[in-house]
């Protein structure tokens, strides 16, 4: 019986995990009436777990972090094009919740 038991309850496989569209905006900050130049596409992300699917281990998700993750990475000062998604994996020992931020960082110029 014990052994039954043990096989049932450690694999921490995952159970289940889908894909849901979040949206796509324009930019992350209203756009200045300035020269900028693009550094290209940048993807940023965050996560958060929750133990036995109710006691929060990490921070929240925060679609915020994830931009400004995908900012930073490029040296930028704003997101255009953005897409963004998230994924829920459910597993035997709680909840992973990721969200996905794709987009096109820019630069501004400085004025000479």
């Amino acid at each position: 019986m014990f052994l039954l038991l043990a096989m049932a309850v450690l694999p921490t496989g995952c159970l289940m995990k889908y894909t849901h569209p979040g949206g796509i905006m324009p930019s992350y900050h209203p756009m200045e009436d300035r020269a900028y130049e693009d550094a290209g596409w940048s993807t940023g992300e965050t996560s958060s777990f929750h133990l036995l699917w109710a006691i929060p281990v990490t921070p929240a998700l925060s679609l915020d972090r994830a931009v400004k993750e995908a900012i930073h990475a490029k040296g930028g000062d704003n997101m255009t094009d953005i897409r963004w998604w998230y994924a829920t994996q459910h597993w035997i020992v709680g909840t992973v919740c990721v969200v996905y931020v794709k987009g096109k960082v820019i630069r501004y110029r400085t004025e000479d």
